[in-house]
């Protein structure tokens, strides 16, 4: 699945086989529903790039 570049590109950032395998493992069966607490919004869940449009040269 994975070449042999693949797998020196992963070792440089240090990310081992076995995380791969863990990684790709989720993705195939699917992640858990998570609760919904409250909508993101900026300064929960959002940061912004700017304070306000103006300082975003808008």
């Amino acid at each position: 699945m994975l070449s042999a570049s693949d797998f020196l590109l992963l070792q440089k950032k240090g990310i081992s086989p076995e995380k791969i395998e863990e990684q790709l493992h989720a993705f195939a069966t699917g992640f858990p529903f998570q609760e919904i607490i409250s909508a993101a919004e900026p300064g929960n869940g959002i940061t912004p790039r700017c304070r306000t449009i103006a300082s975003c040269g808008r």
